[in-house]
């Protein structure tokens, strides 16, 4: 009796042993998103890389899948997923970390926080000031301040730019900068006016 309790008992282990799936390597893993990728199946490729995440999050991370992972994630609409994988880009120092802070400071312009969108914008600069990006990020940093009415911190961000070696983004800082003075001096003029017209003694006109 024992015997066959014995054999049964080993039966079983044989068989939970059998069933379980060997743990998959890091080439599979890498060749299931490929292949998610490639079939432009979104939520499998989603599925696939929050799996390696969960297994193996040093590999995960030395990949810059938190990229990928962030940028997929948006474009099913989930801000908050994305937003976190793209500050897990920039909190480990990724090449990505431009791109990762030019997604976040998107963000922040989609919800009308424009400090934010700043604050991103300008680190996104002092991260890589040879970026491809630093001149967009640059001309966006004076769009936001003149969209957030600060007409003199706008003309400051543009200046540099007006005299750019890349002639459309001179051209465009140049506009823009051009608009940030008329409306910095129209500001102006109409403060003075209301001043003047508080200022003005009683029964004249």
């Amino acid at each position: 009796m024992r015997h066959g309790n014995r054999l049964l008992l080993l039966t079983l282990a044989l068989l939970s042993f059998v069933s379980t799936p060997l743990a998959q390597t890091p080439a599979e893993r890498h060749k299931r998103i490929r292949a998610a990728i490639d079939a432009n199946d979104r939520n499998a490729t989603i599925a696939e890389l929050q799996a390696l995440k969960s297994s193996n999050a040093k590999l995960f991370a030395a990949n810059n899948y938190d990229y990928l992972l962030g940028r997929l994630t948006e474009q099913n609409g989930d801000a908050a997923g994305a937003t976190a994988s793209y500050q897990s880009i920039v909190a480990h120092n990724s090449v990505l970390s431009q791109y990762a802070l030019w997604r976040l400071a998107r963000f922040a312009r989609s919800i009308g926080d424009f400090v934010l969108e700043r604050e991103r914008l300008q680190q996104l600069i002092n991260v890589g000031p040879g970026s491809l990006l630093y001149l967009a990020a640059t001309l966006r940093i004076g769009q936001s301040f003149h969209e957030s009415r600060d007409y003199s911190a706008a003309i400051s961000a543009l200046q540099p730019l007006t005299t750019s070696k890349n002639n459309s983004t001179a051209r465009r800082a140049g506009v823009l900068h051009v608009i940030c003075r008329s409306d910095f001096y129209g500001a102006q003029r109409s403060v003075l006016s209301t001043v003047r017209s508080v200022a003005r003694p009683a029964g004249r006109n």
